[in-house]
């Protein structure tokens, strides 16, 4: 059922009426400037069908039971999480917006011997940001508001998996690290390594592999933050080489990538 519905999103998304038709053709021109217009064009719907199997989850992701979560999102190695929760080590476990990522944050903790943290901004509706944080924490995970993070990790004494989506547009665009990445200028967040090295955290870097429609596995490496600027670069890498294994499966519908140096990002 969930899948007819993808279906008839699709469709509204290509045909009926193109979703930010404009903005994602930029995105994908830029970024693959080496492509035939109509191998760009090829990538274009693959985004729109991935896109509309995200919205269609999205909405089963508010009644998903603990069974079905765990059928559809498994771990690759879940050794080196176990590893380090053995050496009394506290984690952040950090991706880009690729496949589903909310399935990963609503899984999280039942997938891992740390507890589960999130970190993130509120939303605009207050009634909206309160049943999405709900729903993301009925499995355990905690949500905390970004601006708290320094008072929650000098405060708790428990082993925790800090989930970071680091591909966001930074805030503040002479508080980041800028470096090329698809092919244009693009700002990171510094905000992993910052906490990692404040809190004496190791660094997962990780990516979301669909196996087949509806179905991921979650696929993780070790990796002990260094400096600010190499860890960043290293994820920037991560980030790219995750983006290169799916095209599609990316999030082209916002301006990320296009944040000129030395302004603040909107």
């Amino acid at each position: 059922m969930i899948y007819i519905i993808a279906d008839v999103f699709y469709g509204l998304l290509v045909i009926f009426k193109p979703y930010r038709k404009k903005v994602i053709r930029e995105n994908i021109q830029r970024s693959f400037p080496e492509k035939t217009e109509r191998e760009r064009r090829q990538i274009e719907h693959q985004f729109y069908r991935f896109f509309a199997d995200l919205l269609a989850e999205g909405i089963k992701n508010l009644s998903i039971s603990k069974k079905q979560l765990l059928k559809r999102v498994t771990v690759e190695n879940p050794e080196v999480l176990t590893d380090l929760y053995e050496k009394n080590k506290s984690v952040l476990l950090v991706s880009g917006h690729c496949n589903n990522w909310e399935w990963l944050i609503k899984a999280q903790h039942l997938l891992f011997p740390h507890q589960a943290v999130g970190i993130g901004m509120p939303m605009t509706s207050g009634f909206w940001n309160k049943k999405v944080n709900e729903k993301r924490s009925n499995f355990g995970m905690k949500v905390i508001h970004s601006k708290i993070v320094n008072d929650f990790f000098n405060t708790n004494n428990t082993l925790t998996a800090t989930l970071v989506l680091a591909d966001q547009s930074p805030g503040n665009s002479y508080k980041c690290y800028w470096t090329q990445f698809l092919n244009q200028t693009t700002g990171f967040v510094f905000g992993p390594e910052i906490i990692a090295n404040k809190f004496d955290q190791a660094v997962v870097y990780f990516q979301m592999i669909k196996v087949r429609r509806g179905y991921y596995t979650y696929d993780e490496k070790g990796k002990k933050i260094a400096t600010l600027a190499s860890s960043t670069g290293d994820f920037k890498n991560a980030a790219g080489n995750s983006f290169n294994l799916k095209k599609g499966s990316w999030i082209y519908t916002f301006d990320k990538n296009c944040k000129k140096t030395g302004t603040r990002a909107a």
